[in-house]
């Protein structure tokens, strides 16, 4: 999808001269923070790319099944903040946090597909087969 071609985008960015984007547009103290820049950016890009699995639960009526995963992801999330900050410092906050959103997401991912049947992940084979349809139907109507 374009947001996921989008966050990708930036996650590269970031991968390559997030060092420098931070300097530039922050000032040289931010530079030594590009690697909890580029781990956040990680569980960004992942939230994008699950689509939004979280309104489509919200919105069909399973908010209840989605508060007690966000719940539950959140107390882990703070408990691995709280143990990561005593070792590793800013970094290791970031990759709880990062984790801790990836893992909800692809829970939340798979709870939208067992309630109600419907993937919200982004998916190249449906934007190869979105970008083939007008060329099928093309196709189709001359055969007709």
């Amino acid at each position: 999808t374009v947001a996921t071609a989008l966050a990708l985008g930036a996650l590269l960015i970031f991968a390559l001269a997030g060092e420098a984007v931070l300097g530039l547009v922050f000032g040289e103290f931010y530079r030594q923070a590009w690697t909890v820049l580029l781990v956040l950016g990680i569980g960004q890009a992942v939230n994008v790319m699950t689509g939004s699995c979280v309104t489509l639960l919200s919105m069909t009526g399973h908010q209840k099944a989605l508060m007690m995963l966000t719940i539950l992801m959140g107390c882990i999330t703070f408990v691995a903040s709280v143990l990561a900050v005593q070792w590793y410092g800013v970094l290791g906050v970031a990759v709880a946090a990062a984790s801790g959103l990836v893992l909800r997401n692809i829970g939340t991912l798979f709870l939208a597909y067992k309630l109600t049947g419907i993937w919200t992940h982004a998916s190249l084979a449906l934007a190869a087969a979105s970008r083939s349809l007008p060329g099928l139907i093309r196709s189709a109507k001359q055969h007709d």
